[in-house]
């Protein structure tokens, strides 16, 4: 499913122009609209807004959990992060991103090494995690999310590229997974 970045959503909210946005995405042949915050400050209430009406307009709606900036990524809690993802789904977006990167890297779930924080992803996953998909730009947090939920965890923020290692690893083929999916 096609859809620009949540970065070009958030300039248009800063200028008002979410309508003229949306209707350009349409145009474009945009199929989705990806609702974030993490490169600017959108209040609870019009993130809320964004998402229906990027639904009312037919669009398939991501929302992204997390800030692009670390620093501000660490203020987060992870109750916080649950509290944005229930917010989200309630306001009607079919999935959650949680922020990682390119690097994947001291943001989001990973520590500075890249390693998962397994209290923090345990605790996401408490809540529940068919509609959240994790950004997971490394192989070692790909191959850590596959061995944990299952071949079929979503994964995003992958490399063009690395793509066919990726499929390989969920079907059991490449030796960090073999006999384990």
């Amino acid at each position: 499913m096609p859809y620009p970045g949540g970065t070009l959503l958030e300039v248009a909210l800063q200028h008002d122009k979410l309508t003229e946005f949306l209707t350009e995405a349409k145009d474009l042949g945009f199929t989705g609209i990806e609702v974030s915050d993490g490169s600017t400050t959108v209040d609870a209430h019009t993130r809320a807004e964004a998402i229906k009406a990027a639904r009312d307009a037919g669009f398939k709606v991501l929302s992204e959990v997390g800030k692009k900036d670390p620093t501000l990524d660490h203020e987060l809690t992870v109750e916080q992060r649950i509290a944005s993802i229930n917010a989200d789904l309630r306001n009607g977006a079919d999935y959650v991103i949680l922020e990682a990167r390119e690097a994947g890297k001291n943001i989001g779930i990973y520590d500075k090494d890249g390693n998962i924080v397994q209290s923090e992803l345990d605790a996401l996953a408490a809540n529940g995690i068919t509609q959240v998909i994790f950004e997971a730009p490394l192989k070692p947090q790909q191959v850590a999310l596959i061995l944990q939920f299952g071949s079929h965890v979503n994964l995003g923020n992958i490399a063009h590229d690395e793509v066919t290692a990726l499929e390989t690893l969920r079907r059991g083929l490449r030796g960090d997974t073999v006999g384990k999916v």
